[in-house]
């Protein structure tokens, strides 16, 4: 499927003009897929340790983010924080001719608190925090040869910034085994891309296409979560999360230039632009149980989201040849994890294991230049592809605890996926390092 985005230039990410609701529909894609917003929230070492299944456990200020009833369970008041590197390698492979591209970096990775409110008749929890759920700052470099164009084509995409949730929770307990939380999120991303298109023809001839965007991120959600204790050894969650109304919007610029087959240059004006898009991502239901025994807890969640209902300035995205078939897929994500605390001492050992399945059913090959006399604009391949290898992480971790006050978590999360096309195969590796400590008082 060719996809032609905007005549007289034109934005891989978002654009002023658009020259078919075809192209439109393109962009959408590429947006929710490059911001992360469709990943499920990850945060926090002891969490992440357990493979990111902590729906039924959530008795700290991670609860915030994972099942805010969750936090009626803390033992009293509690603050946390958390940092992450990542490390991640992408790998691609375009007909025949492969290219690669690695990157890491060191970020904010939570901030979050639980206080407890005691009166006469009953127990009221809040619970705050901020928590980084997307974003990276690097995606690929793609390079192949082409024929039918006359030369090598590069595909350079960078990318920076990060999207956070800020969320205001509380939970009360209706009975002594059961309690229920809401929390408020709000969305913020000050995401930026840098696209690069270039062009090695015959003789000197040439050509570069940048894309630079800078654009915020804004929205609203909110999550309604159950606790419960189900006898003396088995907890168990649930939380929905309502439709996400996001606002996105910016300024960006493009810029062409080039050389002819005799050595001689030639630019064109900077193009600027503004995005204004608007984003609705689906509802979602998530839930687990865990045991909890003295030294053993084992916790395992499901979550369902139909990707399918994603609209993208109010229309449901959808594949340029036939309407019917959606870009976008219904996905059933499954997480797993334990925490043993040995015997006679404060020390925790934790693993986890995540299976989530990509939710683009399509990847976006190669894009080039096509222009005549009067006008340019970019053709992006875009094909529906095959998931040869689903994402899935495995997780390590440990903590401890000091003066009964102080903890202190790390844990390591690794995985991989891959996907193909035709003429396009991906592969992506991730390892994250993070740190926690919070601190009860």
């Amino acid at each position: 499927m060719k996809q032609k985005i905007a005549a007289i230039g034109a934005a891989m990410i978002a654009t002023a003009v658009i020259s078919s609701a075809a192209g439109a529909q393109l962009l959408g894609v590429l947006t929710v897929e490059r911001l992360s917003i469709l990943d499920e929230p990850w945060a926090g070492a002891r969490a992440c340790g357990m493979g990111g299944a902590y729906t039924a456990v959530s008795d700290d200020p991670l609860g915030v983010l994972y099942n805010p009833a969750g936090i009626a369970r803390a033992s009293g008041s509690d603050v946390s924080l958390g940092i992450y590197e990542r490390w991640q390698d992408v790998e691609h492979v375009y007909d025949g001719a492969g290219s690669a591209a690695s990157g890491s970096y060191l970020s904010f990775g939570h901030i979050g608190a639980i206080l407890p409110y005691s009166s006469y008749s009953t127990d009221i929890y809040f619970g705050v925090g901020v928590f980084r759920t997307g974003g990276s700052d690097l995606e690929y470099v793609r390079t192949g040869e082409r024929p039918d164009l006359g030369g090598d084509i590069r595909n350079v995409l960078l990318q920076d910034g990060s999207v956070y949730q800020y969320r205001f929770a509380v939970a009360g307990k209706l009975s002594p085994a059961v309690s229920v939380g809401a929390a408020f999120v709000l969305w913020d991303g000050n995401p930026r891309f840098l696209e690069e298109i270039s062009f090695q023809g015959a003789a000197d001839s040439s050509y570069v296409f940048s894309d630079d965007v800078t654009a915020n991120l804004d929205g609203v959600s909110f999550d309604f979560g159950v606790h419960a204790r189900l006898g003396r050894l088995f907890d168990a969650g649930l939380v929905v999360t309502t439709p996400t109304w996001l606002d996105y919007g910016g300024d960006g610029v493009e810029r062409y230039s080039g050389t002819w087959p005799d050595g001689s240059g030639w630019t064109t004006d900077p193009y600027y632009f503004r995005v204004d898009d608007e984003i609705t991502l689906p509802m979602t239901i998530r839930g687990g149980a865990a045991l909890r025994t003295e030294p053993l807890t084992v916790s395992a969640e499901a979550t369902c989201a139909d990707y399918t209902q994603t609209k993208y300035n109010g229309r449901t995205l959808y594949h340029e040849d036939d309407p019917r078939i959606d870009v976008l897929k219904q996905v059933w994500s499954y997480r797993i994890g334990a925490e043993l605390r040995v015997p006679r001492t404060t020390l925790s050992l934790r693993a986890g294991y995540a299976y989530q399945p990509l939710p683009v059913r399509g990847i976006d090959e190669m894009t080039y230049v096509e222009e005549t006399p009067d006008e340019f604009w970019l053709v992006t391949d875009w094909q529906l592809g095959a998931v040869t290898s689903e994402r899935r992480l495995f997780t390590f971790g440990a903590g401890i605890v000091i003066d009964r006050s102080l903890s202190v978590d790390a844990a390591v999360t690794t995985g991989r996926f891959e996907r193909e096309t035709l003429y396009l195969a991906e592969t992506r590796e991730l390892t994250e390092l993070l740190v926690s400590g919070s601190f009860r008082f």
